[in-house]
């Protein structure tokens, strides 16, 4: 893992998305939300933007460093 500790954000709320990812990224954290809006109305942004999987059980993942453009 990068760093050696990785921090996991559970995301509840859209409120503020974009300022609370762009944190963790810098950090190199994971981002994982179960926000049916986000999920519903963003996933294509975020798999595009931010390079985000979604896994099994529904929850977006999101792994790396936040773009410049974003």
């Amino acid at each position: 893992m990068l760093g050696g500790e990785v921090v996991m954000k559970r995301f509840h709320h859209c409120f503020d998305m974009r300022r609370q990812c762009a944190r963790l990224f810098q950090q190199r954290a994971l981002v994982r939300t179960e926000c049916d809006e986000l999920k519903r109305d963003r996933q294509t942004a975020l798999k595009t933007i931010l390079g985000a999987e979604e896994s099994l059980d529904g929850v977006i993942e999101i792994y790396g460093s936040i773009r410049e453009s974003y």
